[in-house]
């Protein structure tokens, strides 16, 4: 059964030889700065710019925190809630969260997160989900550029359905990872999804 399991996860993985088989090309990087000074002289540009960008030196949701990545909850949807189950991240003082699905459930995750500082491009949403120290599960999926900002963001996964039955009841280890075109980790976080016969 295990076997089985590993196997069923190995297919679900991106290899690093299919992501490049797309031939996709980051592009150049460059700083809010040096986007926002290049064409000065193009007045109607420059407009468009400000208006774009806004005030450079107010779009950080926490200045004094140098991640450009901050992760703030997590959020359970499902037709079955009237409210959506919140795990927030940004103010606790551990890293063992945990949150009940029904089994058998339809159900979303919503990741409520903030970029900030300079601009991320490619950004990845990379999760792995172990039970037992068994890979029963994996995601990697490309979300997009993002500007810096006050307001949050949000990372919607597709809609699924808990599995059911004794067998899949129990605890599933969870470890997100917010990554970019380089590899580089900007968000990690460990949390824990029991799968119950009630919410």
């Amino acid at each position: 059964m295990a076997d089985k399991i590993t196997d069923d996860v190995k297919n679900l993985e991106i290899s690093e030889n299919d992501e490049t088989s797309l031939n996709y090309k980051a592009p150049a990087k460059k700083t809010l700065e040096e986007i926002a000074n290049q064409d000065a002289g193009d007045e109607s540009l420059v407009k468009y710019k400000q208006q774009l960008l806004g005030d450079m030196k107010d779009i950080a949701f926490d200045a004094a925190d140098p991640r450009k990545v901050i992760v703030v909850q997590i959020e359970i949807h499902s037709p079955e809630l009237t409210e959506p189950k919140t795990v927030k991240l940004r103010d606790s003082n551990t890293d063992d969260f945990e949150v009940t699905i029904k089994e058998g459930a339809e159900y979303h995750i919503e990741l409520i997160y903030h970029v900030q500082h300079e601009i991320v491009s490619g950004l990845r949403y990379s999760q792995k989900l172990t039970r037992k120290g068994i890979p029963v599960g994996k995601e990697n999926v490309m979300i997009g550029s993002y500007a810096p900002r006050k307001e949050h963001y949000t990372y919607k996964s597709d809609e699924e359905d808990a599995p059911k039955g004794m067998m899949a009841r129990g605890t599933y280890k969870v470890n997100s990872q917010f990554l970019d075109d380089d590899k580089h980790v900007h968000a990690e976080f460990q949390w824990k999804i029991k799968i119950d016969k009630a919410w």
